[in-house]
């Protein structure tokens, strides 16, 4: 393709990023478009056709046909830069919102956070109802109209609170960006949040602790290493992320306890210090898994002794063929570290297997979060658990013993008075 600094679109030149290639026969463009960060593959076309182009074709045309899908493109993005804010579809504007939120909701190792996924569930339903109006065009009315059917599409009751929050804050970052008039903001803004058992919202039930004999009977059928990780997790209330991710060299050993700082955690965008302090019950677990790798818990080492578990309990005897039946080559290999998805699925498996009710890795945290409670009060259980924000999130947490702690301080009253 010729020199792209020549080409300019709004005064800025274009230095596309691809190249023209042929594929079974017929012209191509990979590449990068003009501000935008994925990588795309097109077909290329004459000018007025729908038929990609044969490879019959000199390649100067095919770079010529290139050349105008990124023309295209950068005009088009160049029209969205300076159009008036009159001009502004619901579409257009949710596409804008998803590129920042790329770039804003980062952490701070600068990996994009999953509030960018969950940013674009919110929009969707927004999208199918007003993606191509004009959002000068929409009233307050439009904006209720979404809200009860986001009520009646399924999801809970906090699921639509959530995704009218996420509708009302790309509304104030576009009126910030200069996108769109105060006066929009103000109508499209005032929607109130949802309230509990007044709307056709279906309402969830609060996450509580998983029975123990549930949770050992688990730990107890999996891999030993998958095993001692779900008891970890019981003991010290740490989150599925800390726990999968957890290294030996992040890991301070003191006489009585360890505390474990891990490299990343779920508000370390806050600015909010995360040490887990590690006792000596999960102390004596997580030593038995020394020298086996980085990380603490490993896939590849639960892999490794589920096999081995097996030819310990085989009866009979074993073929020469069949000592060693592993894959000079497999297309999968155990990873270094779990996932908390990983992690979550494992458990999920077994509980089918079991016969017994799914639970999730997270709960484990209502475990440890009423344990603790229960002997040693509130105060101890936010501090274990690194909440900091104050106690309204560990009551959450730790739903039976406050029910529990608010008996035991009316028993010496009723006692007394009743």
């Amino acid at each position: 393709m010729e020199n792209p600094v020549k080409r300019k679109i709004g005064g800025v030149a274009l230095r596309p990023q691809g190249t023209v290639y042929l594929n079974n026969g017929y012209w191509y463009w990979r590449g990068v478009l003009p501000g935008s960060a994925d990588r795309v593959a097109m077909p290329l076309k004459m000018p007025g056709s729908r038929s990609t182009m044969r490879a019959s074709k000199p390649r100067e045309v095919a770079e010529a046909a290139a050349w105008r899908i990124i023309e295209e493109h950068a005009r088009k993005r160049e029209f969205e830069r300076t159009r008036p804010r009159d001009a502004l579809t619901v579409n257009s504007l949710c596409d804008r919102y998803i590129e920042f939120s790329k770039r804003y909701y980062r952490n701070a190792l600068g990996e994009q956070t999953s509030t960018v996924a969950s940013n674009a569930i919110d929009l969707r339903l927004f999208r199918e109802f007003y993606g191509e109006r004009y959002v000068a065009d929409l009233e307050h009315h439009d904006m209720l109209v979404w809200r009860d059917a986001l009520c009646k599409s399924g999801i809970s009751r906090r699921s639509v609170n959530g995704r009218i929050a996420t509708v009302k804050r790309m509304i104030s970052w576009a009126l910030d960006e200069d996108m769109i008039y105060a006066q929009s903001k103000a109508e499209l803004t005032q929607m109130s949040p949802v309230r509990k058992y007044r709307t056709e919202a279906r309402e969830t039930e609060p996450v509580t602790s998983v029975p123990a004999d549930c949770v050992e009977a688990v730990a107890a059928s999996v891999a030993p290493s998958l095993g001692d990780m779900i008891r970890v997790g019981v003991l010290t209330g740490m989150r599925p992320e800390e726990l999968c991710t957890m290294k030996w060299r992040e890991i301070e050993r003191r006489d009585e306890v360890w505390v474990y700082r891990p490299t990343k955690w779920k508000t370390m965008h806050k600015d909010r210090p995360r040490a887990i302090v590690i006792g000596p019950r999960a102390i004596g677990i997580i030593l038995a898994r020394e020298g086996k790798g980085e990380y603490v818990f490993s896939p590849a080492v639960a892999q490794a002794e589920r096999l081995e578990e097996m030819r310990r309990r085989r009866k009979t005897k074993v073929q020469p063929s069949q000592e060693c039946r592993t894959k000079e080559s497999p297309l999968r290999h155990p990873g270094d570290h779990w996932t908390p998805d990983s992690y979550r699925r494992a458990i999920a498996r077994k509980c089918a297997e079991l016969g017994i009710p799914r639970w999730h890795p997270n709960q484990l945290r209502h475990n440890c979060a009423t344990n603790v409670r229960r002997v040693f009060g509130m105060d101890a259980a936010s501090a274990v658990l690194g909440h900091s924000t104050g106690m309204r999130i560990t009551n959450r947490y730790s739903f039976e013993a406050a029910e529990d702690e608010m008996i035991a301080r009316a028993v010496p009253a009723m006692m007394s008075l009743g």
